[in-house]
């Protein structure tokens, strides 16, 4: 293997790194707005729905599904 060969491969995976690192950072923006659309959901559809006392169980399972959707993607990048 040449010099510039071993700098080529070298710099690749610093590439991919911080590719990844930025990726997994735009993921858990991307989660964090997402939870906080849900929390404004809730919120919006309580004021003129005060009478159900589920609420809080659907605002849980809707913050689960989106953490397990947004687990799913984290580990599908890790597995790139």
């Amino acid at each position: 293997m040449s010099v510039a060969e071993a700098v080529y491969v070298e710099t690749c995976k610093i590439c991919e790194a911080v590719s990844k690192w930025f990726q997994r950072g735009i993921i858990e923006m991307q989660r964090g707005r997402q939870l906080s659309a849900n929390r404004k959901l809730m919120q919006e559809v309580g004021l003129w729905n005060r009478m159900d006392k589920d609420m809080s169980f659907h605002f849980d399972t809707m913050n689960e599904r989106t953490n397990k959707e947004y687990d799913q993607m984290l580990k599908d990048l890790e597995n790139k």
